[in-house]
């Protein structure tokens, strides 16, 4: 549903005017500002360490990572004095370059970043929102984009809008991805993967790569979309985030950055980029591992174990609740352990949220009404949070049929279903059998043969 919007979105948006459509988003974020207050710029949720996470190079605190997104030609015509004021401040950045959007850069441009110790990644391969319109629009653009890569030595893509699909990612060929965030619900597609940590994105053939998500909000959205007129809220970001221990990942943009004079329509002043450069430098200089994109994505590869990588899984849980939602729980407590995000949505006596101490999010649908009533209101719980979310596996406890209804959006949006899944308690080889299946689920390597059992396609 959120690709479709988007798609019709971006049909139309070259004819309406820049005024109207700013304005559009102001509004809706004052509302998504308001109903995501838990969520943003800071969820709990996203600070806690992955399972096996083995701390940063040198026993650092926390990671500080620079990247920008060059989107047009006013852009581009900024990047070098970009690139001076990092390095006045100590600092090497990511510049993401669109290779066929409404400008060229120079293979001269490119050779003195990377002189200077900045690393040059590949940004979509126009900026026009189309890139995930369809897999096969999608294979026919990435075969291009590896063309680029290749030609450019790029290590990692970011995708134009932070629009992605990281199953589909495999396609490009990059040894990291930075198309995700935390929290953002600002955002066209506003699924954060709720970590702050990177994570490992599996491919079917046994490959893969890192993903890298942005954790302090982006420049556009902080000054033009919500109007900020000082960095609190960078700041108070990168505080909780070095508390945590994570990664903190800024994605900036000089098109949106007024170097001289007052900034015109859509800009905001550098100097609110400098101001959080010199606070992150005096405030945590030492304490911080400064690493380019890249660097990231290298450590995560010799550091972490293939056994321990978090592959960071969305994946919500609808059980009928008592002995149902006993076995959802040991089926989630599996998952949560190894670092993935669980939701489970249940029957109780009264509706409400909850965490139950264990990384689970428990959402209760009251138990009144009836069965038609439950199933509707099952239904519409699963609907409205896969929408959001977009999780990348539902399961269901119980009567299958009771949820027929409820799984029929997440379904439709082309998301996997595991019914009657027999789990029984304790440790052991039944609990390693659970944890390949949904892996296997989740690569496409498994169909369903319609009566509730799963075989690995040919």
């Amino acid at each position: 549903m959120t690709r479709l919007i988007n798609k019709a979105y971006y049909a139309v948006r070259p004819y309406v005017p820049w005024r109207v459509r700013i304005g559009v988003r102001r509004w809706l974020a004052e509302r998504l500002r308001r109903e995501n207050s838990g969520v943003w710029p800071i969820d709990e949720r996203a600070g806690v360490k992955p399972p096996g996470w083995p701390g940063w190079p040198e026993g650092k605190q926390f990671a500080f990572v620079l990247t920008h997104d060059v989107e047009a030609k006013v852009g581009l015509a900024k990047v070098e004095r970009l690139m001076e004021l990092d390095r006045s401040y100590g600092f090497r950045a990511a510049f993401n370059f669109v290779p066929e959007g409404n400008y060229r850069v120079a293979d001269e441009l490119r050779a003195r970043l990377e002189a200077a110790g900045f690393e040059v990644g590949v940004h979509g391969l126009k900026h026009d929102g189309r890139l995930f319109v369809s897999k096969a629009h999608f294979a026919m653009e990435a075969e291009q984009i590896r063309e680029y890569v290749k030609k450019w030595a790029a290590r990692g893509f970011r995708s134009p809008l932070m629009h992605h699909n990281l199953a589909w990612m495999h396609m490009i060929g990059t040894e990291y991805d930075a198309s995700t965030f935390d929290t953002d619900p600002f955002e066209p597609e506003s699924d954060g993967v709720g970590t702050i940590f990177p994570f490992w994105v599996a491919a079917p053939d046994g490959g893969g790569y890192v993903e890298l998500p942005y954790t302090l909000a982006q420049d556009f959205t902080l000054f033009t979309i919500l109007q900020e007129r000082s960095i609190d809220v960078w700041k108070r970001k990168l505080d909780w985030i070095a508390e945590c221990g994570g990664m903190a990942l800024l994605n900036t943009h000089p098109d949106y950055m007024c170097f001289d004079g007052q900034p015109a329509q859509g800009e905001a002043s550098v100097k609110m980029y400098e101001e959080f450069l010199r606070y992150a430098r005096e405030r945590y200089g030492g304490v911080f591992w400064e690493a380019l994109p890249c660097e990231v994505a290298r450590y995560y590869r010799a550091e972490v174990a293939e056994g321990a990588r978090n592959s960071r899984r969305k994946i919500c849980m609808v059980a009928g609740g008592g002995s149902e939602e006993r076995e959802a729980r040991q089926c989630a407590g599996l998952l949560t352990r190894r670092g993935d995000w669980v939701d489970l949505i249940t029957i109780g006596e009264a509706c409400g949220h909850e965490d139950d101490g264990n990384g689970v999010r428990v959402h209760r649908i009251e138990q009144g009404g009836g069965a038609v009533g439950r199933r509707v209101r099952a239904a519409a719980m699963l609907m409205r949070r896969h929408y959001w979310i977009r999780y990348d596996l539902v399961q269901v406890f119980g009567n299958r049929g009771q949820f027929d209804l409820a799984t029929m959006y997440p379904k439709w949006t082309g998301i996997r279903v595991l019914a009657d899944w027999a789990k029984t308690a304790g440790p052991g080889a039944r609990d390693n059998e659970y944890l390949q299946l949904v892996d296997s689920l989740m690569t496409d390597r498994f169909s369903e043969n319609g009566n509730g059992a799963w075989r690995e396609r040919s």
